[in-house]
């Protein structure tokens, strides 16, 4: 994907906390969702990542010997975190593939210490890194330089 117009890198981490951290879609219950459905969505959202994130690697929740690693039980909401030891262009698209079935908008974090990368759900990638490490992982993923 290198060239692609909507890979952005950023030059502080406040650029991709909000995703990661923060305040994007807070884990209030929507207004037209009950508790149960919107942790059914969640599930479901998760199941349907972890499909996709297998076609490019290992993926295990919550073991550290794979290539993604994720929880869903830290918290409920629209951002699903996943912590990434394979640097590969084949990870975006996989994640893309997965946002556009999933029913409900959903940002994806990639933590790649000490790269970070929010997949957004309107096909912007936000990458960030403050060192020549993070910057090589950013590369690594398709940003261009």
């Amino acid at each position: 994907m290198k060239g692609d117009d909507r890979f952005k890198r950023v030059s502080s981490y406040a650029e991709v906390s909000l995703y990661f951290d923060g305040e994007f879609n807070p884990p209030e219950i929507p207004a037209e969702m009950s508790r149960q459905e919107f942790e059914s969505e969640f599930d479901a959202a998760h199941d349907l990542l972890i499909r996709y994130l297998q076609s490019v690697g290992t993926v295990s929740e919550g073991q550290d010997d794979v290539d993604f690693s994720l929880n869903r039980y830290v918290e409920v909401r629209r951002a699903i975190n996943i912590v990434s030891g394979k640097f590969s262009p084949e990870v975006i698209p996989a994640i893309r593939r997965a946002q556009q079935e999933l029913p409900s908008a959903y940002v994806i974090n990639l933590d790649s210490h000490p790269a970070y990368i929010s997949v957004l759900p309107s096909g912007e990638v936000i990458g960030f890194s403050d060192d020549d490490g993070g910057s090589r992982i950013l590369d690594a993923y398709g940003f261009s330089k």
